[in-house]
Formats: structure tokens, C-alpha cells, sequence
């Protein structure tokens, strides 16, 4: 007597055996900084090119931009690697932004980052720091987005929330009243702070190898208790090893569905 499954069942256990093949055989690897620096740090022009050098074995460059910009009137800013378009991962633009690239990306040519802030009428203020990182990577994993996070409104503290290991950035913007600048809490590593980028005051910050979980994030301008106005806008992101399931592994989950219902129709 046979029996017979249901389409949901079907694709039900086909699911739990892929997934289970994927799982199986991914590990999490901890992501380390290779090379990191900044550049910019006046009013800018149209654009802003600076050569990198992001080093041997790098994996992902990101680069995180603090500007003062208004009055758009052709395309908002973009930032490229190589002449490869940077991806954005949280930010307003105008003020804060975070980007990130692959490095394995097919068509990157030359070290130059460029930042395009061409369609702003007004350009007040501009820094950028960048990290490249190394995520130790094994076969068919990359270094992924994980999470963001954005500041409250004249707040000098963004959350950021993980739930596994991750390599976390932040990108400090405020305004310009030459208050000395202090990143606290948790005590990441410092790329750059700068209380003179024309209008604005910027810094940026990373931390490898942080655990899941709740983090908070701190950046303080001297004398200015929260909240405060020229506390403008803190982001965060958050990156985190992947594994990408090769074909091979979807077939062989569907050998094993097969297989089961083979036995459950003949036993």
C-alpha cells in the first residue's frame, strides 16, 4: 500500500535536509583587521580620491564617510573601490554613511577610493576612515552585512545588536564647535578622530572578534552633555562570516529525499 505526501510535507523535508547539509559543515571564523587608515578632513570638492593600500589577504574594504552636505541637485554621494561601486550600508548620507565592498569582485582595477559628492550645492565638511579585513575564510564562505544600527537624535550612543561573532564599525558625526573628541566604551580600536572637517566633526572606530549580543557605542565632545544638537549621528555595522551552500549540496538532499521515499512507498 503506498502512501502519499503532501506537496507542504514534500518541500518541508526537502528544507530540513539542505539546511541540515549547510549547517553540518560551516564554521564560524573570526574576521581580522589586515590594514586600516583615513583621509579628507577640510571642505571638500566634487569628488575626493585617495589611493589605499588594503593589503595581502584582505577579504572586504570598508569605508566609513562623515561629511556635512546640503542642497542636492543631481545624484546623491556615492563611493567606488578600484572603480567598483561600494555598497551602503546604513547612513543618511549627508552626515554619516558606512560602505563596504568584496574584494573578490570581479572588474576591481587600481587602489583609488573615490567619493562622489558632485550633485551637493553645499559641501561644508568631509572625512573617511577605512578597514580592510581577513575573515579566514574557507571554501564557499564570505564575509557578509550583519546587522545595523543608527543613533537617537542628539545622542552621543548607538546599539548595535548581534546574535553571532561579529566584526563591528562605527562612524561619529558632529557639528563643527572644536570640542576635543573621546571614543569610549567598549574601547574599539580609533582610526581617526577630527574635531576641524570643515563644518563637522568626525571619528571612526572597529572592533573584531565581538560576541553576540547588545553593544553600545560612544563617542564623546568635550564639555557637551547629551542630548545635545551637535551630537548629529552615529552608525554601526555590524559583519559576520558566511557559508554559501554549494550545489552539490542540494543534490544531496534531494538523494536523500529520494531515498526516503522510496523506502516509505516499497517498505
Amino acid at each position: 500500500m503506498s502512501t502519499r505526501i503532501s506537496p507542504r510535507r514534500l518541500f518541508t523535508v526537502l528544507t530540513v535536509m539542505c539546511l541540515t547539509a549547510w549547517v553540518t559543515g560551516s564554521t564560524q571564523a573570526s574576521i581580522i583587521d589586515v590594514n586600516h587608515g583615513n583621509f579628507g578632513g577640510s571642505a571638500p570638492g566634487a569628488t575626493v580620491t585617495q589611493s589605499i593600500s588594503v593589503g595581502a589577504g584582505a577579504d572586504m574594504l570598508i569605508v566609513m564617510t562623515s561629511d556635512e552636505l546640503g542642497g542636492l541637485t543631481g545624484n546623491a554621494m556615492t563611493v567606488t573601490y578600484g572603480g567598483k561601486a561600494m555598497n551602503l550600508a546604513v547612513g543618511n548620507l549627508t552626515n554619516s554613511a558606512i560602505w563596504y565592498l568584496d574584494l573578490s569582485t570581479p572588474g576591481i582595477s587600481g587602489t583609488n577610493v573615490v567619493v562622489d559628492m558632485s550633485g551637493y550645492g553645499t559641501r561644508n565638511g568631509f572625512a573617511a576612515g577605512w578597514v580592510s579585513i581577513d575573515g579566514n575564510l574557507g571554501l564557499n564562505q564570505a564575509i557578509a552585512l550583519h546587522n545595523t544600527g543608527t543613533s537617537a537624535s542628539q545622542s552621543n550612543t548607538v546599539n548595535l545588536v548581534t546574535t553571532v561573532e561579529t566584526f563591528n564599525v562605527v562612524n561619529f558625526n558632529g557639528n563643527n564647535t572644536n570640542r576635543a573628541i573621546t571614543v569610549n566604551s567598549p574601547n574599539p580600536t580609533v582610526i581617526y578622530t577630527d574635531n576641524n572637517i570643515g563644518s563637522a566633526e568626525g571619528a571612526a572606530a572597529y572592533k573584531g572578534s565581538v560576541a553576540a549580543g547588545t553593544h553600545t557605542y560612544q563617542w564623546t565632545l568635550s564639555g557637551l552633555t547629551p542630548p545635545a544638537a551637535d551630537y548629529r549621528r552615529i552608525d554601526a555595522a555590524a559583519f559576520e562570516v558566511i557559508t554559501i551552500p554549494e550545489p552539490a549540496t542540494l543534490v544531496v538532499g534531494l538523494v536523500g529525499l529520494g531515498m526516503a521515499l522510496y523506502r516509505r512507498r516499497f517498505a
